[in-house]
């Protein structure tokens, strides 16, 4: 896989990349015999292999990204709560300033309907 990596940094598109990879291992000795045997199967296990890897980190960055913005939304609310403006939120929280209206607005509502509870409780 270290490499594939290589060839990839250096350019060459991903099957290009394994075919080199394969060709060079069988020319260093390095599983010569087997390689030659199954180079078919060991191409398709190595694409297999860096399509997983590929996927496992893109889907890392998709977390880091989730819970970044979650941590963003709620120290939004919690200045909300202090009364800042939504410009200034937004530019604490380093996010757009219409993705901070939106999640006022959504605590906005949210608050209201914990008011209206708390009325109903305190009317019965």
């Amino acid at each position: 896989m270290a490499r594939i990596r290589e060839w990839l940094k250096a350019g060459a598109d991903l099957l290009e990349a394994i075919g080199e990879v394969i060709d060079s291992c069988i020319r260093d000795g390095i599983l010569a015999e087997f390689l030659s045997s199954h180079r078919a199967e060991v191409f398709e296990v190595l694409l297999t292999e860096y399509d997983e890897q590929r996927h496992i980190a893109s889907e890392k960055e998709s977390s880091r990204e989730e819970g970044l913005r979650d941590g963003h939304r709620e120290a939004a609310i919690n200045l909300f709560e202090r009364d800042l403006c939504i410009e200034d939120i937004a530019v604490i929280c380093k996010e757009d300033a219409s993705l901070v209206a939106e999640w006022h607005e959504e605590w906005e509502w949210k608050k209201s309907g914990e008011s209206e509870t708390a009325m109903s409780f305190s009317l019965n």
